[in-house]
């Protein structure tokens, strides 16, 4: 027969048929199917088409050939592509042959070739007869037939109906045969339809017909050549073989229908699985389960009917005779049981105990027979019967004792494997978790007695299970016909008669397939067996399952209870049974290791240390040492899984190396021969771990180790410990060597993985601030042969001329980094250039070696480029990425490592220029270039937020210093470099190059469809290489847009912007990729997907614009202009259109250019459609410019105990931005267009477009009145006005005089330009702010278009030719012009003042500008334009800080002017200008004061004072009662969020209310607000008063705050004042401790801490009560050992910490702890003053977004003399960290952070430098003394920040002014900042500093407002002059310029002040604390 080897396939000729026919059936376009026609027309049936009725009888009559076996074959192999092919070959061929198949003659030939000789090895793959082989076929092209098409299901479905249910009237003996074939097909064929449920339908019936009727018909057959061929083979006809085809097609269904996440053999153990998962993991398993679950239900009925059948099946089997003659017929049986076993389970899902009777059954008397010596030849079944058990389990534990005192008998049964253990112990830990902790113990138990003494005793007490109705049963009869599991027993004894002595290890359960013992022999054995055997005793191997069993047991049931209980049982039994067992626990501890905690495995370690110690049995040793690697390797493998316990064995397995290896002495020269065994004993030793190490460490770059510090110096110590054995690399052989026995080796291979995964030997590590120098190492101080060490340094002289006399740990060192870093170059290339270069980070290695290591380094990139064997055996890809790595090192903040970073990556691109042409390097290259332009933008863009770590495309981070010198430095070398390595490229491989570089611009182009950048430096420099190559470089602009910033000039004068593909290129076309039908197609899509989908995703507006752009450029080329209008409608439209990046518009506006530049004739429609799209977008709700999204004035601002948080505020700032991006492209579009248009046509219809255009925007902005946007957008809307300005000039160049037809008029030009001037002066009506942000390049912008229209007013005003432009601006907008022009040079001034601070360069701006003297005539003209303009104006020029401030006769002079105009004006003035209000005379006050609009909330509590400039209302009885209406109208209008910050001010305010109303304000807000009612009280209490000690009683304030505080308690609801009650009963038993502990002043702190715990025990917390000093959260607990007491001279402070419950945003709540300062005798209201002021500079700096830190904590003062602090968090005093022995400063910094130039460092330092000059300012204005070391903290995150504010203002410690300097700048401060005046921090730190004074300057009256109420309270830190002196400090009598001067005089002078060390000095005396 000519089968192929191995394979299906009939012959050749089969095949080739096949092919033929498949390949028609896949001709889509052949219509002709001749060659299916020619092949049919070969077979017999052919000659009876159209004969249908008569083909039945007469076409099995004709012998088949075998050229038409071919033939069919070949056919039934194929797949019908169409349902109409499939048809007809299944009615013209496959159903008539399958119809008489039964009855078909086959010729000679073909029965010789498929007898049962020939087919004896093809019985899986065919069968047994042509019979079956033929139905086998059929059946399959039928099958595929039904799963393929459903116009056929019931074409195969009739076909199989009709075989089956012709069985009953016309069965012959063969088509048992087919039915086997039909069965076998079904099962080689994956289910997809129902045809394999009805085929088990038919199946299920065909086996009840046949045991009654067909039976008989078959065994009378006598004939049958077929049949008595399957005899021949030992294939019995019996119905269990059919039971076994329909169970293995029924089990591929349930399989099929189920959805399993693990992947179990069989079914039964997949349900067990899941139902074990589902209850031991619910969370993540149970919808799995449920899944499966409504699975079931859906498949229910037929599901229902195969589990019927099957239990009954099961039922039927319980009582049959099993002939045992047959091993395979007895394997097939039991194989049976297991399928129906499997099927069954499915009664688990809906379990009823009913219906698994009949499994309970099998089990129990399978249970019941077997024993230790039983022989079952099925695994199947044995899997299947526990997987049920265990099942069982989770439902019912009927069975689950007989499961557990059956499972040690299994698992040390004579005839299961050591495999097979572990498979059914795998499956019995599936179902432990159902049981009891007790009964599972006791299943470990019970295992694990098998290894003792008593283990014989035990199985012999299970042997007794053997009932006495068995032996009886069998010694009646004496036959091969036994019960089932009766047989088992049988055959084990015959299998010991025969083979006496049998080799269980080497037998396999189920592996026997009847060939051991012949037919004949087995019956005759059966019939005289003795049952009365011996009991076989336990032999070793049964000990090795059992403890296979129960590692494996603990492995899978994963509970650290019962894995440490199996772990203990075979430690304790180890050294104390056998030898064997010993092994046996030993080889099998790695299975338990994949499954323990860290803790549970120092067992394993110390239980190896132990046996590693105590034997010296080289068997257990060699044991031990399998162990050990098995567990390295199975760690590995699950390293992910388990990395603690992987990283504990790693570094147990390097310390158990060093406690293996003793330390020697080699001082004596007379034990040479002993020093030397020694050592090769070592050497052995080591080599065993290497090894050992080399198994367990990763073998590749991506999954290098990470470990702790200790583990990874461990591991470095490998090499010196290599090095101090003699070891060295030969450079010139490339390998290890040993200097005493050159025949001693090592394992390369390993020491190559271990390299891989060891660091440096000496490196500076950014992450490790405790990293030693290498001197320190203690293995390079143990003694070494001095012969080796000798030799070593002769190899380095030899090697690197290194002459340098070294030391002997110099030497070994020098020695142990060679071999490390040349094992990593020989399998890490790529990383070991770059690593090594870094020893040069270790100032150490520096100052020890000089350059050997950047010599090493060049010598290894030497070795690279010139070695032939090197570069044989390394990659291109290799070489690239060794480049890669060499310019990443160009990065490095160390010079030598960033010259060798040049040096290695030229040579390599000169040796080996291919290593460049890589899409990895050159990609590289291009982006490190656009990244380090970033960087050197990111300095000149905000100095103070600085991006340390960036990203090089993708893939790599590098830290870039914060130096800008540095940052330009490099990129200027670098782009050097790249220049002429580009150069070098394309003189070898041009087109090559020139497609990379192109490859870079347009990956660019895809990466920004999301985001447009401003400058992409990569793609400038690719763009400018690639245009150098001259090869078809035309049209750049095609994918590149020249956006060039003048204050960015690059040093080759090119930069480029990426616009995504203004070439109108479709996602991935070229200009003729496409045809204009498949635009078109694309164009409707993407239209209908955007304007109709809501579909306007960052990819598909841009490609809609380039289709429609590309769409109306081919109409025009074709001259069609039909859709003109409609294409740029949508352009436009589209470009409006808002996306998460915000990039539409910019991309465009690109869009737009690039087409009027094609095509100007377009630029009518353009601009009509614009203005058109323009006019309602202006209009939609939240347009940008023209929405209330500023920031509100810091005098009405929420002010909130919390840390400054500039971040925040600039992210709204960029969101802000980038929602308005694509703006200034527009602006300048415009303008563009404007110019173009008026100079080219005398259509006066576009100029009125442009005419409406401004009027239409004016219009929506003058409707919108007066709002306040947000200072990030000030340069967008002034570039807005800019455009407008000139577009107005360009129009105005038309104007036809006598045109009345259109806008296009003089009165309408004038009209729209005084609007637009009106409107551009209102921006400025505010108080004059400095620039926002830290963003210096939006400041130039700012700048930038600040001038430019100030040059557009001057050049027309001022200008001495009388042009009609001049002319027509004079009449039409002269006076607001004329009052912009002062504006707009005003704010020039303040701009470059601001510049110049940041700047260190001469900056292009001038401050220079000119500023002339206030005339009044413009005050007069700013007042008519705008109220506020004119105050501005007044303020700007000679208010205090202004411009003239040094002239108060000035100042006066226009004060009064527009006191006179408010008073001309009131009205007027009272509906734009509430601060007007303090100019009214009297009488107009009493007319028009409620009029006017609100001020803030202390300008309004200033109102009332006696004191001050407001008080003239106060004083006058004509004005009192309309200031106290207007107080509480004012006052009213703020939320109790805001008013709830000044409480403090409004409580002084009552000594002056003598009418009521701060009274009547403070009961109803507390009515309204509990916590505003608790917080006020407290204070109220506080300042009840005059003294600590509540003695003296406030004359004027004390009677009235008794009686408020009685009215407010009085006005409480009952639930309000429970409330009440609860909070002051709880708070004040906590304060009373301070007071309890007051006796105890003088004890220790122990002493005063058990007072504070014994009283903290009884308090109780009551509900909702809260911190006075944390509203904002409820007390839930009280941690009652947190009590510290805390030092104090009189006064006994504590703290102790609550915790505390929150709400988030998303309101849920959280929990955290807060701890608290309580005192008693200390008046706290100071430090509520303090931190009040401190609060308002915070809110003062965020309103001009300077990054400045501060974080005022909450004080509360409760009472005369108490308060509450709460503790800054995670932060420590500079007096604790001295204590803690802290030299200085900049170590605590070190320390913490890392190394100076580390991120985490710079980052810090950052940080400190915002806070120190923000607490550097504040402490001078509000002059904060006492500043000791106890009152300066440091945070975590490297802020400064001062607590304890008892000294500010006018008082000072001990009335002596030891602090006679602005503010505390101490040396180690500075050292912090960068150790000198001239370093970076220090400039940074002095520039910040100044910049927040001058801010604070700007709001001086808010900080005097703020203090002025409290003058009058009784605090101590107020004197006679203290307005005065805060006025003196903030220099409001400076300009700007003068001002910034005076503030860094103040700096020079605080640094390391005399006064400062003296204090310090002082403090350190008299208190101990430290400095």
């Amino acid at each position: 027969m000519n089968f192929y080897k191995n394979c299906d396939k009939l012959s050749l000729r089969s095949e080739a048929i096949e092919h033929l026919i498949q390949l028609t059936y896949e001709d889509e376009d052949e219509d002709d199917h001749s060659i299916i026609d020619t092949t049919k027309s070969q077979l017999t049936v052919s000659l009876f088409k159209g004969k249908n009725k008569e083909t039945g009888p007469l076409l099995h009559s004709y012998p088949l050939l075998f050229s038409e076996i071919e033939i069919l074959f070949g056919i039934c192999e194929t797949t019908p592509t169409t349902a109409l092919n499939g048809r007809s070959t299944l009615t013209d061929v496959i159903i008539p042959y399958f119809q008489v198949l039964s009855k078909q003659l086959f010729s000679d030939i073909v029965l010789n070739k498929f007898s049962a000789s020939k087919l004896k090895n093809q019985k899986e793959l065919f069968g047994n007869s042509i019979y079956e082989i033929m139905a086998i076929k059929l059946s399959k092209y039928l099958i595929n037939c039904h799963n393929l098409f459903d116009e056929l299901k019931p074409l195969v479905e009739s076909t199989f109906s009709h075989f089956f249910n012709s069985l009953n009237s016309k069965f012959v003996t063969n088509d048992i045969f087919i039915i086997l074939g039909i069965f076998k097909a079904a099962n080689q064929i994956s289910y997809k339809s129902s045809i394999h449920e009805k085929l088990v339908i038919s199946g299920w019936k065909f086996l009840s017909l046949y045991d009654t009727k067909f039976k008989l018909i078959v065994q009378n057959d006598i004939g049958n050549e077929t049949l008595s061929a399957y005899y021949s083979s030992n294939e019995d006809i019996t119905s269990d073989i059919f039971l076994f085809e329909v169970l293995k097609v029924q089990t591929k269904i349930i399989e099929s229908i189920f959805e399993f996440t693990n992947d179990c053999e069989s079914f039964i153990e997949k349900m067990l699985v899941l139902k074990k998962n589902k209850e031991v993991e619910p969370e993540t398993y149970g919808s799995v389960y449920e899944k499966n679950l409504s699975l079931f239900e859906k498949n229910k009925e037929f599901l229902t009917l195969i589990t019927i059948h099957s239990k009954n099946k099961l039922q039927a089997f319980e009582n049959i005779q099993l002939d045992i003659s047959s091993f395979l017929y007895l394997n097939n049986f039991f194989e049976i049981q297991s399928l129906l076993l499997q099927t069954c389970s499915l009664n688990f899902f809906n379990f009823n105990i009913k219906n698994v009777n009949s499994c309970v059954s099998i089990f129990n008397n399978f249970v019941g027979i077997f024993t230790t010596n039983t022989f079952l030849p099925s695994a199947g079944f044995l899997k299947s019967i526990v997987a049920f058990a265990s099942l069982m389990n989770y439902y019912t534990d009927e069975i689950t004792s007989e499961l557990v005192s059956f499972f040690p008998v299994l698992v040390t049964n004579n005839y299961v494997t050591t495999e097979f253990v572990e498979n059914i112990s795998t499956i019995f830990a599936h179902g432990l978790p159902a049981l009891t902790e007790d009964a599972v113990v006791n299943s470990v138990y019970d295992i694990s007695n098998l290894f003792g003494e008593g283990r014989d005793k035990f199985l012999h007490k299970r042997k007794m299970t053997l009932t006495k109705s068995f032996n009886d049963n069998v010694s009646r009869k004496k036959s091969v016909s036994l019960a089932p599991f009766q047989s088992m027993n049988i055959l084990s004894k015959v299998l010991n008669k025969k083979n006496k002595g049998f080799n269980e290890s080497s037998s396999s359960l189920g592996a026997t397939n009847g060939s051991e013992v012949s037919v004949s022999e087995l019956a005759n054995s059966v019939k005289t067996v003795d049952t009365d055997d011996d009991y076989v005793i336990i032999s070793d191997a049964s000990v090795e399952k059992a403890v296979v069993s129960l590692t494996t047991i603990g492995s899978i049931f994963k509970d650290n209870s019962i894995t440490g209980l199996i772990l203990t049982i075979l430690i304790q039994k180890f050294d104390s049974v056998s030898s064997s067992l010993d092994t046996y626990i030993l080889e099998n501890l790695h299975t338990l290791a994949i499954v323990m905690d860290k803790n549970e495995f120092n067992m394993i370690f110390k239980f190896l240390q132990q046996i590693n110690i105590q034997t010296q049995d080289i068997d257990k040793k060699k044991a031990l040492l399998s162990s050990k690697s098995k567990i390295a390797k199975t760690l590995k493998k699950s390293k992910k899984f388990n990395e603690d316990v992987y990283n504990a064995y790693l570094k147990f397995l390097l310390e158990d190396l060093d406690s293996v290896l003793p330390e020697t002495s080699y001082e004596a020269k007379k034990h040479k021969k002993a020093d030397t065994d020694q050592l090769f004993s070592n050497i052995k030793v080591f080599k065993e771990y290497v090894e050992l190490l080399a198994e367990m460490l990763p073998d590749k770059n991506k999954d290098i180790l990470i470990v702790e510090t200790h583990t990874a110096s461990l591991i470095r110590d490998l090499w010196i410990k290599l090095a101090s054995y003699g070891f060295y690399f030969d450079i010139k052989l490339q390998r290890l060597q040993n200097c005493v026995d050159s025949k001693i080796s090592i394992d390369t291979d390993a020491l190559k993985i271990i390299a891989l995964n060891t660091s440096q030997l000496a490196a500076f590590n950014p992450q490790n601030t405790s990293e030693t120098s290498y001197k320190l190492n203690m293995i390079l101080q143990r003694p070494v042969l001095s012969r080796i060490t000798d030799f070593q340094s002769k190899i380095l002289r030899k090697n690197f001329n290194y002459s340098n006399n070294l030391s002997d740990d110099q030497i070994l060192f020098l020695t142990s980094a060679i071999m490390l870093e040349y094992h990593r170059l020989m399998i890490s290339p790529e990383k070991t250039i770059a690593l090594t270069l870094e020893y040069l980070l270790d100032d150490t290695i520096k100052q020890d070696f000089g350059n050997f290591f950047e010599t090493f380094a060049k010598d290894m990139a030497h070795t690279i480029c010139s070695s032939k064997k090197f570069r044989l055996q390394t990659s291109s890809k290799t070489y690239s990425d060794i480049l890669n790595s060499a310019i990443l090192k160009i990065c490095s903040r160390n010079k030598e490592v960033q010259k060798s970073g040049f040096y290695v990556a030229d040579k390599l691109i000169s040796y080996l220029p291919e290593c460049l042409n890589t899409k990895k390097s050159v990609f590289l290259c291009l982006n490190l270039l656009s990244t380090l332009y970033q960087s050197v933008y990111d300095v000149a863009k905000n100095k103070y937020e600085l991006n340390i770590e960036y990203t090089v495309g993708k893939n790599h981070i590098v830290s870039l210093p914060l130096s800008e010198a540095w940052r330009k430095d490099t990129l200027r070398y670098f782009e050097q470099h790249c220049s002429s390595w580009f150069d070098i490229l394309i003189s070898r491989t041009p087109e090559a190059t020139r497609a990379l570089l192109f490859q870079y611009i347009f990956s660019k182009i895809e990466e920004n469809y999301s985001s447009m950048d401003r400058v992409n430096y990569g793609v400038s420099f690719a763009k400018n290489k690639a245009t150098s190559l001259n090869i078809g470089v035309t049209e750049p602009d095609s994918y590149l847009n020249q956006k060039i910033d003048n204050s960015l000039k690059s040093s080759n004068n090119y930069w480029s912007s990426v616009d995504h593909s203004i070439s109108f290129l479709t996602a991935t076309s070229s200009n003729h990729m496409f045809e204009s039908k498949i635009l078109q197609v694309q164009y409707t899509g993407l239209k209908n997907s955007i304007f109709d989908g809501g579909d306007a995703t960052d990819k598909n507006v841009p490609l809609f614009l380039s289709t429609a752009a590309k769409l109306l450029s081919i109409d025009i080329e074709k001259e069609d202009k039909s859709k003109t209008a409609s294409f740029i409608c949508d352009i436009i439209n589209a470009s409006f259109i808002k996306s998460s990046s915000n990039s539409n518009l910019s991309f465009g506006v690109s869009c737009w250019g690039k087409l009027l530049s094609q095509y100007p004739e377009l630029s009518g429609l353009f601009l009509t459609e614009l203005v058109k799209m323009w006019d309602i977008h202006i209009k939609i709700p939240g347009f940008t410019l023209n929405e209330n999204n500023g920031i509100g004035p810091c005098e009405e601002s929420i002010m909130q105990y919390t840390p400054s948080n500039t971040n925040a505020i600039m992210e709204k700032a960029e969101k802000l931005l980038k929602q308005s991006t694509g703006y200034v492209e527009l602006f300048k579009f415009i303008e563009e267009l404007s110019v173009k248009t008026m100079q080219f046509s005398d259509n006066n219809i576009l100029s009125d477009c442009f005419v409406q255009l401004i009027k239409s925007t004016t219009d929506v902005m003058e409707s919108a009145g007066n709002i306040n946007i947000h200072p990030a957008l000030r340069f967008l809307k002034l570039r807005l006005f800019k455009t407008f300005f000139k577009i107005a000039e360009s129009c105005h160049k038309r104007i036809n005089k006598n045109s009345t037809e259109t806008m296009y008029t003089i009165k309408n030009l004038s009209d729209v330009m005084k609007s637009l001037t009106t409107l551009c002066l209102k921006m400025f009506s505010t108080k004059a702010l400095w620039p926002f942000g830290n963003d210096e390049l939006a400041w130039d912008e700012l700048y930038y278009t600040i001038n430019s229209i100030y040059k557009i007013l001057s050049s027309n005003l001022e200008s001495q030719s009388s042009t009609r432009w001049k002319k027509f601006l004079i009449a039409s907008c002269g006076i607001e012009m004329t009052v912009l022009q002062k504006v707009l040079v005003h704010e020039l001034y303040t701009i470059s003042i601001w510049s110049d601070l940041s700047s260190d360069s001469n900056s292009a701006r001038t401050t220079a500008v000119s500023l002339t003297k206030l005339d009044e005539n413009l005050v007069k003209d700013a007042f008519i334009i705008d109220v506020p303009l004119a105050a501005s104006l007044i303020d700007r020029y000679v208010g205090w800080g202004g411009v003239n401030a040094s002239s108060s006769k000035e100042r006066a002079k226009m004060n009064t002017l527009f006191a006179e105009l408010v008073n001309l004006s009131p009205l007027r003035t009272a509906k734009t200008y509430g601060p007007g209000l303090k100019h009214l005379s009297n009488s107009n006050f009493v007319k028009y004061g409620l009029l006017f609009e609100k001020v803030d909330p202390m300008s309004t509590l200033n109102y009332m004072l006696n004191v001050g400039e407001y008080n003239k209302f106060v004083k006058s009885s004509e004005t009192l009662s309309v200031i106290l209406q207007y107080f509480m109208k004012s006052l009213e209008s703020f939320s109790s969020q805001v008013t709830f910050f000044y409480i403090p001010q409004i409580v002084q305010c009552l000594r002056y209310d003598n009418n009521g109303y701060v009274e009547r304000f403070i009961l109803d807000s507390g009515m309204i607000n509990s916590y505003f009612a608790h917080q006020i009280i407290w204070n109220m209490k506080a300042n009840k008063f005059k003294d600590d000690a509540m003695e003296v009683v406030d004359p004027v304030l004390g009677p009235k705050l008794y009686t408020i505080i009685e009215k407010l308690e009085a006005s409480f609801s009952p639930k309000a004042l429970e409330f009440y009650k609860n909070e002051f009963k709880f708070f004040s038993e906590v304060t009373e401790i301070s007071g309890t502990l007051k006796p105890y002043v003088k004890k220790s702190k122990p002493e005063k801490k058990q007072v504070i715990d014994s009283e903290m025990a009884k308090i109780k917390v009551l509900p909702g009560v809260y911190l006075p000093s944390n509203p904002d959260g409820v007390v839930i607990d009280i941690d009652r050992k947190s009590g510290k007491p805390l030092q104090s001279h009189a006064k006994a402070p504590f703290m102790a910490t609550f915790t505390i419950e929150k709400t988030n945003k998303e309101g849920g709540t959280f929990t955290e702890p807060l701890s608290a300062i309580f005192k008693v005798g200390d008046d706290c209201r100071q430090d509520v003053l303090a931190l009040q002021l401190i609060n308002c500079c915070k809110n003062i700096w965020a309103e001009v977004g300077l990054d400045v830190y501060v974080f005022p904590n909450r004080v509360t003062a409760t009472d005369g003399g108490c308060g509450v602090i709460d503790v800054l968090p995670n932060s420590i005093s500079r007096d604790m960290l001295g204590r803690e022995a802290v030299n200085g400063l900049f170590e605590w910094f070190v320390s913490k952070f890392g190394s100076e130039y580390t991120p985490t460092f710079e980052k810090a330092r950052l940080n400190f430098i915002k806070s120190l000059a923000g607490y550097s300012v504040i402490s001078y204005i509000l002059q904060f003394k006492d500043r000791h070391n106890g009152n300066i903290m440091y945070d975590d995150y490297g802020h400064v920040l001062h607590i304890d504010f008892g000294f500010i203002f006018d008082i000072v410690p001990g009335g002596v002014k030891f602090e006679a300097v602005p503010f505390k700048l101490t040396k180690e401060m500075v050292s912090v900042l960068g150790g000198s005046k001239n370093s970076l921090g220090y400039k940074l730190f002095e520039k910040l500093t100044i910049k927040a004074f001058l801010a604070l300057r700007k709001h001086y009256k808010f900080i005097q407002n703020t203090i002025e109420p409290m003058m009058d309270s009784n605090l101590p830190c107020f004197g006679g002059k203290t307005i005065k002196h805060l006025q003196a400090r903030l220099a409001l009598d400076k300009s700007e310029a003068d001002a910034a001067v005076f503030m860094k005089n103040k700096i020079t002078r605080s640094y390391e002040s005399n006064f400062t060390k003296g204090y310090d000095e002082f403090q350190k005396m008299t208190n101990g604390i430290p400095y």
